[in-house]
């Protein structure tokens, strides 16, 4: 089996904590740490978004073509929140550390 050296394409991305997300994944380094980056595209009564994920994040990733993976996106429903100070002041009584965005159910949440 031949290694992969990189990947760059579309495909369905699953995280820890059963989320899923599809897109096009190319890899990013921020502040010397390699990420996958993960562009969502547009989809009816969705906005495009980009997400860094860390690689000990991922469950899996499926390549897939363009057409398939912009359909998966416009069927995964996201949420995107941005936290206030306040809201992640009390994260912060919660052990978290710090948060800018929070996905699914909110700034507050723990999944």
């Amino acid at each position: 089996m031949n290694e992969v050296k990189g990947f760059e394409g579309w495909a369905l991305v699953e995280v820890m904590g059963h989320h899923k997300f599809a897109g096009k994944v190319t890899e990013a380094t921020i502040a010397g740490a390699g990420f996958l980056r993960l562009d969502v595209p547009e989809s009816v009564g969705q906005q495009a978004f980009t997400k860094f994920i860390s690689p000990a994040a991922l469950y899996a990733l499926t390549p897939v073509s363009e057409d398939v993976a912009r359909g998966l996106a416009a069927s995964y429903r996201v949420q995107l929140r941005v936290c206030t100070a306040r809201s992640a002041a009390s994260l912060s009584g919660r052990g978290y550390r710090s948060t800018t965005f929070a996905t699914g159910r909110g700034c507050g949440s723990t999944r």
